[in-house]
């Protein structure tokens, strides 16, 4: 069977014809149906593959303030190392921040953290992710993803990584587990 398919056309005049002042593009989108999924006997599950241990060293927090999505504090990451079986890294500019968006209630944490690392082989891999932390416990749970040129480090870019984590608030230092997050059938 073909596949479902949503479609949108120009607006109309109040005598039906086509608005000259609407300059959208009629366009169809196929969607899939249940057919496409009556072949998966299975949800498909997520293995975790250790791929490493991160430590950071964060900087005084800067309060931007309230805004429509939250308090906004930045913090600067001041050191990175990344350890593992395939890879050995640290930061690599002085540009890495955590821009963290604070609850209403001042228990949770939206983080959206960018940097970049330089491998001990000269490297660069560009690194950003986003994720929650539980301010009470200091307990995060991150999702990262990476960019590379480097031939040697291309299996980075197709990777999801999931990272457990937890911040020392008295001294800045953060530490996660990564992981590989693959999915099978």
């Amino acid at each position: 069977s073909k596949p479902a398919l949503c479609s949108t056309t120009r607006s109309r005049t109040p005598r039906g014809r086509p608005d000259p002042l609407d300059r959208r593009r009629p366009f169809a989108l196929p969607l899939p149906t249940v057919s496409h999924f009556s072949g998966l006997r299975n949800m498909p599950q997520l293995e975790l593959h250790p791929r490493g241990r991160i430590e950071a060293q964060l900087a005084e927090p800067v309060p931007v303030g309230r805004g429509p999505l939250g308090s906004r504090v930045v913090l600067d990451v001041t050191s990175v190392t990344l350890t593992g079986d395939r890879i050995n890294a640290e930061l690599a500019t002085n540009d890495a921040a955590d821009w963290a968006t604070f609850s209403e209630d001042g228990t949770v944490a939206a983080l959206d953290v960018r940097l970049t690392l330089k491998t001990d082989d000269g490297a660069l891999i560009y690194v950003e992710y986003t994720g929650r932390m539980n301010v009470e416990t200091g307990l995060i749970a991150v999702a990262p993803t990476f960019q590379t040129g480097s031939e040697r480090y291309a299996w980075l870019n197709s990777v999801q990584a999931v990272s457990a984590g937890q911040v020392d608030p008295e001294s800045g230092i953060l530490i996660y587990t990564m992981y590989e997050a693959r999915p099978v059938a």
